[in-house]
């Protein structure tokens, strides 16, 4: 399966030399089957130093962006413009009519700089996250994360062993709050 990307600007000069005469060309790369990961083709940018002295033939920088881009729509995941986009659309159901990576990473139950490291290619989401990225569209979703993270006045939280409540993991507090709200 052959994938496009969109186009991206390459920067143009040698990694070996630094050489600003360089040839920036495409060439099919073929990615192979790896346990469920399909095989699956893309245009991998290169660049080529004209220098008489180098000659080198590298990657271009930008080539991890579009490997990364290929993978994401082979696999049937978000790419990291599309997690960015869905943030932006999230963020219109605030008064503010835009969301920052916190408050998006917090709604999610997820760490700012996951987000971050989706958003910026860094990372590929598992499918379980992605399916939470699209599902934050999905009408009532914000009023249900808000639900969920006030925690209601009946629940009585676990103790450590001294008998302390535990108040520092919100995590735990979700899942006695969502099983405390299931028993009544």
């Amino acid at each position: 399966m052959m994938i496009s990307t969109e186009k991206i600007d390459i920067q143009e000069m040698c990694p070996m030399c630094r050489s600003a005469d360089v040839r920036v060309f495409e060439e099919t790369a073929f990615v192979p089957a790896k346990d469920d990961i399909p095989e699956f083709s893309y245009k991998q940018p290169k660049i080529a130093c004209n220098e008489s002295d180098c000659m080198a033939v590298s990657l271009a920088p930008e080539h991890k962006q579009v490997y990364h881009e290929a993978f994401c729509k082979v696999n049937g995941l978000l790419t990291p413009a599309e997690i960015k986009e869905i943030r932006n659309k999230f963020g219109l159901d605030t008064k503010k009519g835009k969301i920052g990576q916190r408050d998006f990473a917090k709604a999610l139950g997820l760490g700012e700089v996951t987000v971050s490291r989706y958003e910026t290619g860094r990372q590929i989401q598992s499918r379980s996250i992605d399916f939470l990225i699209r599902a934050s569209l999905l009408p009532g979703f914000s009023s249900l994360v808000e639900r969920a993270s006030t925690p209601p006045s009946n629940v009585i939280l676990p103790g450590d062993r001294f008998g302390n409540k535990i108040k520092s993991n919100p995590k735990a507090q979700g899942y006695f709050r969502l099983h405390a709200e299931a028993g009544s």
